[in-house]
């Protein structure tokens, strides 16, 4: 049992992404669930997409890119706009950055470990 949730849930994961969209003059912005778009990132958004292939008018890709992936790509949630996700998104190497994420929270619990055990009422006799 605990391996076939574990196998189901990796394959969600290697096809399920999250897509930010920006807002616009037309609307404002959104976050996309979406299934069924393995070409994208974990996390993308129509702008990266375009900085990544070096497109020179980015606002006219990022349009096609949006309407490409609405059209291929099966949108299972429609979210609120998340800022953070879509700095997130414009990083080149994500795992770097989860990389770097993991490694500050590591020291922030050590930090906080260390803190804790020398204070004189954190000590065990």
């Amino acid at each position: 049992m605990r391996l076939s949730f574990l196998l189901l849930s990796a394959v969600l994961i290697s096809v399920t992404r999250v897509v930010v969209v920006p807002a616009d003059a037309s609307k404002s912005g959104e976050t996309l669930i979406v299934y069924g778009a393995p070409r994208l990132h974990l996390v993308d958004s129509p702008q990266a997409i375009c900085k990544r292939k070096s497109m020179p008018n980015i606002e006219t890709c990022a349009a096609d890119q949006i309407s490409r992936i609405r059209s291929t790509a099966l949108v299972v949630a429609h979210l609120p706009y998340e800022e953070q996700l879509n700095r997130f998104a414009s990083v080149d190497d994500q795992a770097t950055e989860v990389g770097h994420l993991v490694i500050d929270g590591v020291r922030n619990l050590f930090a906080q470990a260390k803190e804790v055990l020398t204070r004189p009422e954190g000590r065990r006799s």
